[in-house]
């Protein structure tokens, strides 16, 4: 029995698709995995249609290598159920894959928290000084007393407070 270490160093020609690493790993991949459905489709798109067989390139063979992954997947698409020891392998890379997105409009989503805010301690509004009256409370009215001083009257904004709640 061959162990997976000796058949990885056996993969001399990394451009050809068609070597004996590639042969052996996709005889192994096609005994533990459904082939027969995987074919092009326009509704059922090639990375979904190979998630399966990626998850058990990665989990069991563990194979990470990107390359050595695509290669794989793309002579399963080429070929299908075929017995990847004794068959004619499809290598054709005059092949184009796109990958399209189809996108809706996002729905916004909205979410409430309560967190006290810092300026208001989780009133809702705050006391600032009136701007009307710089925080006296009092406005000239525009008429003089006895003496000649301004009469000071209730300012209409802060109502006499001299402060005025801001949300």
């Amino acid at each position: 029995m061959l162990k997976l270490t000796t058949i990885l160093k056996e993969d001399y020609l990394p451009s050809l698709l068609d070597n004996p690493t590639n042969r052996r790993l996709l005889n192994i991949i096609a005994k533990n995995n459904d082939l027969s459905n995987i074919h092009y489709n326009k509704s059922n798109p090639f990375v979904r249609q190979m998630r399966g067989v990626k998850r058990f390139i990665k989990d069991t063979l563990y194979i990470e290598d990107a390359a050595k992954i695509g290669q794989l997947l793309w002579i399963i698409f080429l070929n299908g159920d075929i017995d990847y020891l004794k068959d004619d392998l499809d290598i054709s890379t005059d092949f184009q894959v796109y990958e399209i997105y189809y996108y809706t409009d996002m729905e916004e989503e909205q979410e409430e928290r309560e967190i006290d805010c810092s300026e208001c301690d989780g009133y809702g509004q705050q006391q600032d000084e009136c701007s009307m009256c710089q925080g006296t409370g009092e406005e000239e009215s525009g008429e003089e007393d006895e003496e000649g001083d301004p009469i000071m009257e209730p300012c209409p904004d802060c109502e006499g407070t001299g402060e005025v709640s801001n949300d």
